[in-house]
Order: C-alpha cells, then sequence, then structure tokens
C-alpha cells in the first residue's frame, strides 16, 4: 500500500539503520508534537524480528490501541444512518473479530519490517467488513466508511509533521530496502524494485511486484476488500506532501504497482477502478 520510506537520525546522535514509516507511525509522530522526531527512532528497531509463534498476540495491546483510535471516528459516521445502537455493538464486534484475525497475520519480519503495521491495518479493515456483511450491508458501503473513518483520522493531526516525516526519506534507503525485499524471506511480505527517475516525470519510485495485503485477504477470502485498502494511499500521501502518481496496483488486476514520487506535485490514484470509484463517492481530486 506504499512506498518503502527511511527515518531521520536520532536527535541524540544514533543514526538508525533503514526502516519503513507507517501510516500508524507518523500518527504517533504527530500526537507527540514537539517531541516528533524521537519516535521516529523507536519506530528504527531492527535488532528483533521478534518470535513469529507469538508476535502478535505479543503486541495485542499496542494494535488494539490503534484501532480504538479509528473507532470513534466510524462510529460517528455509522450513527447518522443507523442509529448509536447499531453502531456500538459494530465496533465492539469489530474489536472482538481483529482480536480474533491476530493469530492469522502472516509473519513478515515483524519490528524490522514497517509493512507489519499495513498487514495489521488491513486486518483491522476486514474486521470491520466481516461485521458489516453479516449485517448484510454492501462492500462498496464498507470501503466508503473505511476511507472516510481515516480521512478524519488523519485530520485530527498536522500536516506539517507528516511533510517532515515523509522529508526524511532517501533514495538510498528505498533502493536497499527493495533489494532486500527481494531475498523473500518470507512468504507473506511485499517484493519491491526501486525505480530511479528522470527528474521529468518523477524523481524516484517503487513498484510492488507482490503485495502484502492481496495475498493477506486472498487467504481470508475476501480479495474484493484489497482495491479500497488502497484507495488510503490518496490520504495518507496527500498529507505527506510526497507528490504520488499511481497508475496500476495489483489489487485492479495489474501485474504490479506503480509508485512513483515528484517533489511538489498533486497526488493522484489513477489506475481505472480507484477513479471510478473516488468519483462515485464525491472524492476525486480536482
Amino acid at each position: 500500500m506504499k512506498a518503502h520510506q527511511s527515518v531521520a537520525p536520532d536527535p541524540k546522535g544514533a543514526i538508525p539503520t533503514e526502516r519503513t514509516i507507517t501510516r500508524r507511525a507518523f500518527c504517533r509522530i504527530s500526537a507527540l508534537s514537539l517531541l516528533a522526531l524521537s519516535p521516529l527512532t523507536g519506530c528504527a528497531r531492527t535488532e528483533s524480528h521478534g518470535d513469529p509463534g507469538t508476535y502478535y498476540l505479543s503486541r495485542q495491546s499496542t494494535f488494539l490501541e490503534t484501532l480504538d483510535s479509528f473507532s470513534p471516528h466510524m462510529e460517528s459516521l455509522l450513527l447518522p444512518h443507523y442509529g448509536g445502537r447499531f453502531g456500538e455493538s459494530v465496533i465492539r464486534e469489530t474489536r472482538a473479530e481483529f482480536r480474533g484475525l491476530l493469530t492469522g497475520i502472516p509473519f513478515i519480519g515483524g519490528d524490522e519490517n514497517g509493512l507489519t503495521e499495513d498487514l495489521v491495518q488491513a486486518a483491522m479493515v476486514l474486521s470491520f467488513y466481516r461485521v458489516m456483511r453479516r449485517r448484510r450491508r454492501p462492500l462498496d458501503e464498507v470501503g466508503r466508511l473505511v476511507f472516510e473513518a481515516y480521512e478524519r483520522l488523519l485530520g485530527e493531526y498536522p500536516g506539517f509533521l507528516f511533510r517532515l516525516g515523509w522529508s526524511w526519506s532517501g533514495r538510498r534507503n528505498n533502493r536497499e530496502a527493495a533489494a532486500v525485499s527481494q531475498q523473500r524471506r518470507f512468504p507473506g511480505d511485499w517484493v519491491s524494485r526501486y525505480v530511479e527517475g528522470s527528474g521529468n516525470d518523477c524523481d524516484w519510485g517503487i513498484d510492488h511486484l507482490e503485495c502484502g495485503i492481496v495475498k493477506y485477504l486472498r487467504q481470508q477470502e475476501a480479495p474484493e476488500l484489497t482495491p479500497y485498502c488502497c484507495l488510503m494511499d490518496l490520504p495518507t500521501f496527500s498529507k505527506a506532501g510526497a507528490g504520488l502518481t499511481r497508475m496500476m496496483t495489483i489489487a485492479s488486476g495489474s501485474d504490479h504497482c506503480d509508485f512513483r514520487f515528484k517533489s511538489g506535485a498533486p497526488t493522484r490514484l489513477l489506475d481505472p477502478w480507484s477513479v471510478a470509484t473516488l468519483e462515485r463517492w464525491g472524492k476525486l481530486p480536482r
């Protein structure tokens, strides 16, 4: 769902190794405001993968905290259409569903791999989808609710901190991260390649040749949900001022996802499925 990103040097002098910065990390950075740089160092731990057998359960409280920060926005969107009792029960059941899914999330390196949190977030979306599907709510409605709740969550945090986090990204580190992914150490992981830009159409890019979320949601028999997860890149990279252009995704039938970044450019998701869906929702950037 995203390109690899590197992190800032520790203000105390230690220089962390290559890592990815996730959406949750951006939110954590923003919430800490004046201490914005210190969480970046914490996100850069690479000394341990964690135990594949216990990794997700050992971090259950942290992942539930992330879900809980998202839930009030979802509940506020459900309230006008379905009433408070409906929303409360959906949120409660989503939390229980997510706890049940934790042990089945593929291990892709634990704390060493920032895309682990993308898989966790996909499990959160899947949990909500299953709960709403039991209530016979349509997929597109679920996808739009998740998208709008995520927009509201991002709206709580100042954009300059997101841009600051993105500004620390480096081409060399992204190239290295893509090379590591090609070792295919974990079957459920992403596999990526770095793309050098010309400076005209883009500065640099990342192609995802394999997508962990596509694999996971296929395994969970919910591949139809995957393109909706991809849509979350629009508010994420817009907030970061990353200048993303994406023409295709694996989730919508292409053989790879193409992320291209150009400083100062708007964020655009131009694959036909994303364009049609965002236009239908009235979310297409003008």
